[in-house]
């Protein structure tokens, strides 16, 4: 069996290359490279996934044990429309590959060739993710879950969180291989796109004051987007494996939600000038579910949209 090239698989994180739909959302993406669709005349989607963070929490440290902090919450979306939704995506992108001609392998195909290659499907076809660790001097940490889609489920081979890099890439090489034979026996490209959409813009940063004072500061917008953390991963069977992704973070300003739309939270140290403060603040950000849902679906379809793009340049390339 001919084995991926690392080299190669790297490679194809790092182009610089973009594509862009005319969308509610300006996707551009970068990373796509005509190798990930080379000597292959189909397309197979292997797993559809939908990643929401649900959770967020940025700190920005002025002293000891003055700290500001902002921790928010999604509230008012349930697991069964979460789900809805991913089922939903996987049908679009479907209709959309379809519809540019491109040729499907059927949803039995590609599950023959995922079992063939033992491939580990999640447990309950979700996975929760959580960024870990402690945070020193500013940072924002936040929690996410996904979903698959029914007929096109979550692998073990790549991250369900979104995240991206040499280290995943190079972790998902041997799982890659497996795929090689089955894949090429298909004469298709396996796709495993990973939508993630996220509910607020954090930022914390530390400033100084007008006396030289340590200033730490957080800053919360409710606001819905997706984030860069969208891989498509692309595995061309028995040549190579790689990805392309959102160049940058889309936002819109649609509202959605319920309440107030930002949170703002401040710690200073200066016991000089007797102004020694440490605030916290926390909240839900309650969805008006309709709202909320629609953007998701403007998402997907805009996410869905520059896949296929990308797909029908790079054939043409040849």
């Amino acid at each position: 069996m001919k084995k991926f090239s690392i080299i190669a698989a790297l490679a194809a994180l790092a182009l610089p290359s973009a594509a862009s739909t005319q969308t509610a959302f300006p996707l551009k993406m970068t990373g796509q490279h005509g190798s990930l669709v080379k000597g292959k005349t189909r397309v197979a989607i292997a797993s559809y996934g939908i990643n929401f963070i649900v959770a967020q929490k940025g700190t920005a440290v002025a002293g000891v044990g003055l700290n500001s902090r902002v921790v928010t919450g999604l509230s008012g979306v349930d697991e069964a429309t979460m789900r809805r939704l991913a089922n939903e995506g996987y049908a679009d992108l479907k209709a959309q590959l379809a519809a540019a001609g491109l040729t499907l392998v059927s949803e039995a195909e590609t599950r023959g060739a995922i079992q063939q290659a033992g491939t580990v499907l999640l447990p309950g076809n979700t996975e929760s993710n959580r960024d870990g660790g402690i945070t020193i001097g500013k940072g924002v940490k936040k929690a996410s879950v996904a979903y698959g889609a029914d007929g096109a489920p979550l692998t073990d081979i790549y991250p369900a969180s979104g995240k991206a890099g040499g280290f995943g890439m190079l972790a998902a090489i041997g799982k890659v291989n497996k795929l090689a034979a089955p894949g090429k026996a298909l004469d298709t490209i396996l796709l495993f796109p990973l939508l993630t959409v996220d509910y607020a813009d954090t930022e914390a940063k530390q400033t100084r004051t007008l006396t030289g004072a340590r200033r730490g500061i957080v800053e919360t917008n409710v606001a819905f987007g997706i984030r860069m953390q969208s891989p498509v991963n692309v595995v061309n069977p028995g040549y190579m494996a790689g990805a392309f992704y959102p160049s940058k973070d889309v936002w819109v300003d649609t509202p959605f939600s319920k309440g107030a739309t930002e949170m703002t939270a401040m710690a200073n140290d200066s016991a000089y000038m007797m102004n020694v403060l440490k605030e916290q603040k926390a909240g839900n950000v309650a969805v008006d579910l309709p709202a909320w849902t629609a953007l998701v679906k403007d998402a997907y379809r805009a996410y869905n949209a520059s896949i296929v793009a990308i797909l029908k340049d790079l054939k043409a390339k040849g």
